[in-house]
């Protein structure tokens, strides 16, 4: 588990909590804005990106990565605050479920060794859990 300090936020005028004022906010959502911090994190990690919002009709994954040779699926969870848990405790067993059934179809058409990351944003803090959970239930 790797913790890192995000940039200063301030609030917008809608009041989310937003980088540099908000100009970067303006292009993107909260949640493409955390996937963003994430990937920019993984990628001074070493990782390198295969694919972002990896969409098939059994579910999405945030971020397909590649750690050497093996195959990163990260979900992003971003929360502004803990009042209703931590962003890494937000993930359920359905939710699981949906990326372990979108990382089998990846990995069908691209095998090789795979594992499963959270990026966990909560507040100003972004942690990077590896091997988050496992693709059995």
């Amino acid at each position: 588990m790797k913790r890192s300090p995000l940039p200063s936020l301030t609030r917008s005028a809608n009041g989310e909590r937003v980088p540099d004022g908000g100009k970067l906010s303006a292009r993107l959502s909260t949640g493409e804005y955390a996937e963003k911090l994430a990937r920019d994190f993984l990628k001074k990690q070493g990782l390198t990106t295969l694919a972002t919002r990896f969409r098939v009709n059994r579910g999405e994954i945030d971020l397909v990565m590649a750690d050497g040779k093996t195959t990163v699926f990260v979900e992003v969870r971003y929360r502004s605050s803990p009042a209703f848990g931590g962003a890494a405790s937000s993930i359920s067993r359905k939710k699981r479920q949906s990326l372990t059934r979108a990382a089998s179809y990846w990995l069908a058409l691209n095998p090789g060794s795979a594992r499963f990351d959270v990026i966990a944003i909560d507040g100003e803090e972004l942690e990077w859990i590896q091997n988050a959970f496992s693709a059995t239930p």
